[in-house]
């Protein structure tokens, strides 16, 4: 009986004390090992899609042992296989060698990350380490070409017309879309599929134009994007086949009416031709070369529907300036139901008042000279000679011999002057008088002067002085 309890005595004791190693070592688990150490190695940096390389996994040391390997890929694409038997090998170990293989997919190019994890066996405390090599990936077959052209080159708004796609894809054609600028395009999916897989092969859409009215005429840019099966490669390109033009020619627009008219209201005519059945008519009126509108323009509403839904008619235009001299552009513009517009412009100079002076005149002249040194320096009666007037801007006038010949006859002799003096006058209309602006002649002398303009007769009587003291008056007739 002794013995039976000191043995259950001892059993007792063993169970307590490996109870009690368990709960230490729950409660003291062991410090984890280090990470695994290790390198990577790969054969060929730069591959064609589907070609492979060789590398090499070299773990250095791995304290809590080799237990498995893995992989990532950029995209996840391209497949890695490791050699069993390296693996095998490794496994279980603190170092070892693993050989594994890369193919390069297909469908990828450019800079390519491959990287290869090490794991350790040391359970829910396992640790990695993680190596990455970079891959250059170039495609192995050259990306899909095609042509883009059509059954008509041109077509009528709201006209139609085939488009082909014809493709050459090394890779095999996967996909084909094709888009328009303007306009709708439906592609046959039928020719698509009919091609699919194959090298070569045309893909049919049909093209509609947009209907009129519309101003969407022109080339039409038509964008296609082809695919390839292997590689996933996508090219795109553009192309102009197809240009819409208009059925009828664009309105044609005669403007008559007066060039030159005083401030005031005058009244013109836009004589208008339009094959494409006359829509719309714009009138406007701007300061000439410039997009500043001036005047007042008044239309007959009787007279724009008479036009309308016509293919020609006469539109009166009447035109009111009053506070504004000089030259002004009127703008007509004409739409028709195509959608199709003309702008014809017609230049009106206006003027205070319609009178030109410009002209070739004969004058006489009565003129006193002071100079007693000139032998010819006597005084001029009815003194006849020639003068050219031109006109340089609305409200100024050259007169090429402002003074009647009085200098060339007075001091020819005595002192050279052979040439005739010219000089610029501003012509006020409203009033009919003119005035020299005032300038040095010859001998540094300084002429000025004021005068008449009759309108009736076309004479004008200017009367001018130096700082001679010399005067005169010239009166100038056509």
């Amino acid at each position: 009986m002794n013995k039976i309890y000191n043995v259950l005595l001892w059993l007792g004791v063993m169970v307590a004390s490996v109870a009690c190693v368990d709960d230490y070592f729950e409660a003291n688990p062991p410090l984890p090992q280090d990470s695994p150490y290790s390198t990577l190695t790969v054969e060929e940096d730069t591959l064609f899609g589907g070609e492979t390389t060789n590398f090499s996994v070299r773990v250095v040391d791995a304290p809590g042992l080799i237990d498995s390997i893995g992989y990532q890929t950029t995209d996840s694409k391209g497949t890695v296989v490791f050699d069993q038997a390296s693996l095998n090998a490794a496994m279980g170990n603190t170092s070892g060698v693993i050989n594994g293989q890369f193919t390069a997919p297909t469908n990828a190019s450019g800079a390519f990350t491959l990287s290869i994890i090490v794991y350790d066996a040391q359970g829910e405390q396992r640790k990695t380490h993680t190596m990455s090599e970079t891959i250059f990936i170039r495609y192995s077959l050259n990306a899909p070409t095609y042509t883009i052209t059509a059954q008509n080159a041109e077509i009528n708004p709201g006209g139609t017309t085939e488009v082909y796609l014809d493709i050459n894809a090394p890779g095999g054609i996967a996909d084909a879309r094709i888009f328009a600028n303007f306009g709708t395009v439906v592609l046959d999916t039928a020719t698509l599929d009919a091609v699919r897989g194959m090298e070569t092969g045309r893909v049919t859409a049909r093209y509609t134009a947009p209907s009129i009215p519309t101003t969407n005429v022109g080339p039409v840019t038509f964008t296609a994007f082809v695919e390839d099966e292997l590689q996933e490669r996508e090219v795109r390109m553009t192309g102009q086949p197809v240009t819409i033009v208009y059925t009828e020619a664009a309105p044609t627009i005669a403007i008559t009416g007066p060039t030159t008219a005083e401030r005031g209201t005058y009244s013109m005519n836009a004589n208008i031709t339009s094959p494409g059945i006359i829509d719309t008519v714009i009138v406007t009126a701007f300061i000439n070369n410039r997009d500043t509108e001036v005047g007042q323009i008044t239309l007959s509403d009787e007279d724009l529907e008479a036009l309308e839904g016509e293919t020609s008619g006469t539109l009166p235009i009447s035109l009111t300036v009053n506070d504004f001299i000089g030259y002004v552009d009127l703008r007509v513009t004409v739409i028709d139901r195509q959608g199709r517009s003309s702008t014809q412009t017609y230049t009106v100079r206006v003027d205070p008042c319609t009178y030109n002076m410009a002209g070739t005149y004969t004058t006489s002249t009565n003129a006193t000279s002071t100079d007693p040194d000139c032998d010819d320096a006597t005084a001029l009666n009815n003194f006849a000679s020639t003068a050219t007037i031109t006109r340089t801007n609305e409200t100024t006038y050259r007169i090429s011999n402002i003074l009647g010949g009085a200098y060339v006859e007075w001091y020819g002799d005595c002192y050279g002057q052979a040439a005739q003096t010219a000089a610029n006058v501003r012509f006020d209309c409203e009033n009919n008088t003119v005035s020299i602006v005032g300038f040095t002649g010859p001998f540094s002398s300084r002429i000025t002067g004021s005068g008449t303009v009759d309108p009736a007769t076309g004479a004008i009587t200017i009367t001018w002085r130096n700082t001679f003291g010399d005067t005169g008056t010239t009166v100038f007739r056509k």
